[in-house]
């Protein structure tokens, strides 16, 4: 996975205007709160040490693959998930088409930084709120080839997903990865229903298209949603 995961991303930095696009990006400052440290050995185990977080605290990974047995749910509030090194191509959070998402965001001011998530069979990230849901921030990552949309934002159960941001990330489907793709090209880079206030700027969206079928948006924001900033976007083919 590794090298074709760098390969695609010579691909697409050596753009001009991608270079523009993310120009004014800045690092996350360091986490300020308590810090666990997790290694690619305890992949198995990146769910028990996401449940027995406490708000605050960052999940801090050390650079690897993490081959995920599941999807990845984040079910305590005011939690961070990012790598250790600050570099998103470090740390790679695969799914192996084997599992549906890889990240499942349910609470509010979740933040995910600085890694790369790849081969879902559905989303690489879902923001579903099990009860009021506000905050997510999803901060210089670089998803490559989930099947359907890569970063999805959906109401449950009454409750919406408000007051997001999408900055600063990579979103990239590959000659490969669009094998995978089903049902009618069903996919697309970010697809947001029934929320409002979120921000999405100084991303890059590339290769969203199929031989058959015509993809969703690289950024589709829609079916009541309101009060959206879109701007400093790159999207390519």
């Amino acid at each position: 996975v590794l090298p074709v995961l760098a390969l695609a991303t010579a691909v697409v930095i050596a753009l001009p205007a991608v270079a523009r696009a993310q120009a004014a990006c800045v690092a996350l400052p360091p986490s300020s709160g308590a810090v666990v440290h997790v290694t690619p050995a305890q992949a198995g185990s990146l769910q028990s040490i996401l449940d027995a977080a406490q708000p605050g605290q960052t999940i801090q990974l050390a650079d690897g693959l993490y081959s995920l047995p599941q999807t990845l749910v984040m079910r305590v509030a005011g939690v961070t998930l990012r790598s250790k090194s600050g570099n998103r191509l470090g740390v790679v959070l695969d799914g192996r088409y084997a599992i549906g998402e890889i990240l499942l965001i349910q609470k509010s001011n979740v933040t995910v930084a600085d890694v790369t998530l790849t081969r879902s069979n559905w989303h690489l990230v879902h923001v579903a709120p099990d009860g009021p849901l506000s905050g997510t921030l999803v901060h210089n990552i670089r998803g490559v080839d989930g099947s359907e949309q890569f970063i999805k934002v959906n109401p449950a159960a009454g409750n919406y997903a408000d007051n997001g941001v999408i900055r600063c990330s990579s979103l990239e489907m590959t000659d490969v990865g669009r094998t995978f793709v089903r049902n009618n090209c069903y996919t697309g880079g970010v697809d947001i229903h029934q929320a409002r206030g979120w921000h999405i700027y100084a991303n890059i969206v590339a290769g969203f298209w199929c031989g058959a079928g015509l993809s969703e948006h690289g950024i589709h924001v829609w079916t009541g949603s309101r009060d959206t900033r879109v701007e400093g976007n790159v999207i390519v083919n």
